[in-house]
């Protein structure tokens, strides 16, 4: 059976560290190797990596001696893999059991795939009370060429990083992680694999990621200018170094994933906005958010489990908390399931316009805010921070919330605790 080594970035994480190495060593199918790629951490967090490598002989520490960042240390990792097959590995993360046992399993029997991936889980401190967000390709495990994984892809269909284990050789051979690609450069580098040479799902969830607002992506996505700059970045690899994929890109429509940032960053570009229509042709399927696949499915599946208590709340205030791309998704879904309208929109932030969708926006600190009976919060990333912030500002409030389902408060200030299942 092929090998897989075990790729993670480390960089003043080892607080998360051990348990995810566990998880790895832990597998009914051992990892070939563990590489630790220490971003030049403080030196009391590389002890703790520099006991876990004396403690186990199958880990490799790689140390940089000065902080290169996140993209570098995935590179390294994958040029120094022996392996068969990388997953890389955020040391925050949890690798589910029988993984590695059932990925070797069907890459063994389909060489050709550029990758096998599988559903993942989100969490906050614990992966049991977490939520699944699906990939759903198939109901079996099953390998897809890319002509029929160009049909079957949506925007909604994320191939997250955490579930992927990539072809060492396909990986190398495609650039590797493109460091201009910043917080993108897994997400592109697996799905150009996949659309080249086909991908391997499992309908089981085979990894465990920590949703943390200071992650490196989110600090980065956070920022507008270096947003559009990456955004931009993509568009020009598309174009320059993955001109062949243009055909199945516009079929899955997948860039539509980035909403409107899409194209606001390529306003000033002429050549960009003209490959930017050329991937989004059409409008978008508003059937897709039907589906049980990715945000949409989570969002759906949640309103239907509180269908019932959420319709009694008819003629109640209820305010909707977040103005993203999330946010659209749920307003389509909460209108099609016919429950009681938002009177309200709230921001973080001082909002620039008056209005979202029809609905009026208001920041959340403007004094004038009544207090609602209902706040649903809209984020993925975000959720815990959102939730602290609105019982503060909202104490006597119901909370609807989707990624963190523990933190729902509903009728008579009971918990709705119904997180779904690994």
């Amino acid at each position: 059976m092929p090998e897989i080594s075990v790729v993670i970035p480390h960089y003043n994480h080892s607080a998360f560290l051990r348990k995810c190495v566990q998880s790895c060593l832990e597998q009914s199918f051992p990892p070939h190797e563990i590489i630790i790629v220490d971003d030049a951490s403080r030196r009391a967090e590389l002890a703790i990596v520099e006991q876990l490598a004396a403690k186990h002989t199958s880990i490799r520490l790689i140390r940089h001696e000065r902080n290169l960042g996140s993209t570098a240390a995935h590179n390294t990792g994958l040029e120094a893999a022996t392996g068969d097959y990388v997953l890389a590995r955020a040391a925050d993360d949890v690798t589910l059991p029988g993984f590695f046992e059932a990925a070797m399993r069907m890459l063994e029997a389909n060489p050709e795939a550029g990758i096998c991936c599988g559903d993942v889980i989100y969490f906050a401190d614990d992966p049991s009370d977490g939520q699944v967000e699906r990939l759903a390709l198939s109901k079996q495990p099953r390998f897809l060429p890319p002509y029929e994984l160009a049909r079957c892809l949506t925007p909604h269909h994320l191939i997250h990083g955490a579930t992927v284990i990539a072809s060492r050789e396909k990986a190398l051979s495609a650039g590797g992680f493109r460091p201009e690609l910043k917080w993108y450069c897994d997400w592109f580098l697996y799905l150009s694999l996949a659309l080249r040479h086909g991908l391997c799902y499992l309908p089981q969830t085979v990894a465990a990621f920590r949703l943390d607002a200071s992650s490196y992506g989110n600090a980065g996505t956070r920022q507008v200018d270096a947003q559009h700059a990456v955004l931009r970045e993509l568009l020009h690899a598309v174009q320059n170094d993955a001109p062949d994929l243009i055909p199945a890109l516009r079929t899955t429509r997948i860039f539509a994933f980035f909403h409107s940032q899409l194209s606001e960053a390529t306003a000033s570009e002429p050549a960009l906005e003209h490959l930017r229509r050329s991937l989004l042709p059409g409008d978008a399927d508003k059937n897709a958010v039907e589906t049980d696949v990715g945000v949409p499915g989570v969002i759906r599946r949640r309103l239907l489990e509180l269908h019932s208590q959420l319709q009694s709340l008819q003629g109640k205030r209820i305010c909707l908390y977040g103005v993203g791309g999330h946010s659209e998704t749920l307003l389509h879904i909460w209108s099609q399931l016919e429950l009681p309208p938002f009177q309200l929109a709230i921001t973080s932030e001082t909002p620039e316009q008056e209005s979202w969708n029809g609905i009026p926006l208001r920041s959340i600190e403007e004094t004038e805010l009544a207090s609602p009976d209902l706040v649903a919060l809209s984020s993925k990333s975000y959720e815990s921070a959102m939730a602290e912030r609105c019982a503060k500002r909202f104490p006597h409030a119901m909370m609807l919330t989707f990624w963190n389902p523990s933190l729902t408060r509903l009728i008579d200030g009971d918990v709705s605790r119904q997180p779904s299942t690994p």
